[in-house]
């Protein structure tokens, strides 16, 4: 009977072994699902935003050549991509299949179907622009800017300047502007310039 005793109890600890280790797989499965969710969820990649269209350029010269704080912003469709930071996050994201897509810099964009809206050191301009096809714009009530040399398609390094009144941009300003599409319903591009103080 002794001998029969101890038979039984090597077997026991073995299943017992064998319990445990798979309780301790599927509690480390549970919890790597759980950060999964927790890391998805709160949103800890957030989307960077898009920069197509830079601001070249403010000029405050007007087109006699005289410094009036003439507030003409080029914009320029730009076709070289930015180089990616490398850093942690960097490798993080492509771990988790969270790369940054970058866009479409070679497609030709319809000015008729982008609107932007300007800042000045982070306050909304006090215009929206409703189109950035100039001959669209020629028609439409339109305050604070004075023309829009757009065309109707935006190609890759083409540029669109945008007269706004005088004054409107300073030097020491933080300019930025937010392209959006109309059919699309999204941010396309922002980008921000900081005008050279004087």
């Amino acid at each position: 009977m002794a001998r029969l005793c101890k038979d039984e109890q090597g077997g026991s600890d073995l299943i017992g072994s064998i319990l445990l280790v798979a309780l301790v797989i599927i509690l480390a499965a549970a919890i790597a699902a759980f950060l999964m969710f927790i890391l998805f969820s709160l949103d800890i990649f957030p989307e960077e935003e898009p920069c197509i269209f830079e601001i070249e350029k403010v000029t405050h010269v007007n087109k006699e050549g005289e410094y009036k704080f003439a507030s003409r912003v080029t914009l320029w469709y730009n076709t070289t991509p930015p180089q990616p930071v490398i850093d942690g996050m960097y490798h993080l994201r492509k771990i988790c299949g969270q790369e940054q897509k970058e866009p479409d810099r070679k497609k030709p964009y319809r000015t008729d179907d982008l609107w932007a809206q300007f800042y000045r050191n982070g306050e909304p301009v006090a215009t929206r622009l409703s189109t950035l096809y100039g001959y669209t714009f020629i028609p439409s009530h339109h305050y604070g800017i004075q023309t829009i040399n757009g065309r109707e398609m935006w190609d890759p390094n083409g540029r669109i300047t945008v007269d706004f009144t005088d004054g409107t941009f300073r030097p020491g300003d933080t300019v930025r502007v937010e392209i959006y599409s109309k059919s699309e319903e999204r941010l396309i591009s922002a980008d921000s310039y900081d005008i050279a103080a004087v």
